[in-house]
């Protein structure tokens, strides 16, 4: 079951809203959908715990304890751009695993992504991340899936991976992984000071 909030958004942009902790609010269990909403950017709001504020059956608010922007309870499945800058709160974007076509169209992705999105991106051009509070660029396969085995990223047409003032950054994925960029020509890491190596299994392969 899904519910539509604003059925005619086509693109949102949240600019530095010093007090705000939620875009819209739900109280209801269904995945909440933006049908037509190509672009979001938000940008400057420390204190947004969470995109969508759910209510308890009590009426308590109730925000993500994980420090992620989405729960797995949305939808954007006409996203082409999305561009996310000065959370400092964010620790992940989005929860793992997400429901079926959340993020379709999203092509020019600017933030962290679970590595059951990670695996299919082949349209991903252009990945930069900047301003927050992030620890990994691709979190942790989903719990009781086998940790011993590699897993394998392809990004055949990214050519420019840009990494700005990432405090908390360690890794780009916190398991065993190998990952090809063929098209990979411009890489920046600027003021990322907990990242000692962008992998230690990372292959960066032109084949």
């Amino acid at each position: 079951m899904t519910l539509s909030l604003f059925p005619q958004l086509k693109s949102l942009e949240l600019k530095d809203l010093q007090h705000l902790s939620g875009f819209c609010s739900n109280s209801q269990n269904k995945v909440i959908e933006f049908p037509f909403m190509k672009s979001m950017t938000i940008y400057n709001c420390p204190k947004l715990e969470g995109f969508i504020c759910r209510y308890t059956r009590e009426g308590n608010r109730r925000i993500s304890s994980q420090g992620d922007l989405f729960d797995n309870k949305v939808a954007f499945p006409s996203l082409e751009e999305m561009s996310i800058c000065y959370l400092r709160k964010m620790k992940m974007i989005w929860r793992n695993p997400l429901p079926p076509n959340s993020f379709p169209k999203l092509q020019q992705l600017r933030n962290v992504f679970p590595a059951s999105v990670a695996k299919d991106l082949p349209q991903l051009g252009y990945l930069a991340i900047s301003d927050c509070g992030l620890e990994e660029i691709v979190s942790k396969l989903e719990e009781g899936s086998d940790s011993e085995i590699a897993v394998n990223f392809k990004f055949d047409q990214l050519y420019a991976l840009m990494l700005w003032r990432l405090p908390e950054l360690k890794c780009f994925y916190p398991g065993k992984y190998t990952a090809k960029w063929p098209m990979l020509n411009k890489l920046e890491v600027i003021e990322c000071g907990k990242m000692k190596i962008l992998g230690t299994q990372l292959t960066i392969s032109n084949s």
